[in-house]
C-alpha cells in the first residue's frame, strides 16, 4: 500500500519526469490498468518517462525506446521491440 500511494503521489504531482521502478509488482489488476493509463496519457503530453522493470510486457506495452542494462552494462538500446527481442534471444539462445 505504501508504494501504492507514493506512486499516487508522484503522478498526481504533475511531473515532467517520471521515474518508475517496479511499481506495477505491488498492485492489483485495477490499479495495474490505472498506472498504465496515467503513464501513456504522460507520454502523449510529451512527458519523459523512465521505466526499470523486467516486465517485458511492460516494455512492450509502454515504451517506444528501451536499454537493455546487465550488470552495469548497456547490452542493447534502441527501439522497444527490438531490444526485447535481442534479450529474449539472448536468453534462449539462436
Amino acid at each position: 500500500m505504501v508504494v501504492r500511494l507514493a506512486f499516487a503521489v508522484a503522478i498526481s504531482a504533475d511531473p515532467e519526469i517520471l521515474i518508475w521502478d517496479g511499481v506495477l509488482s505491488v498492485g492489483d489488476e485495477a490499479f495495474q490498468l490505472r498506472c498504465y493509463e496515467r503513464v501513456s496519457k504522460l507520454r502523449a503530453e510529451g512527458r519523459t518517462v523512465v521505466i526499470v522493470t523486467h516486465g517485458l510486457e511492460t516494455i512492450r506495452t509502454l515504451c517506444s525506446e528501451a536499454a537493455w542494462v546487465d550488470s552495469g552494462v548497456v547490452r542493447a538500446s534502441g527501439k522497444a521491440q527490438d531490444v526485447v527481442a535481442n534479450y529474449l534471444k539472448n536468453v534462449h539462445g539462436d
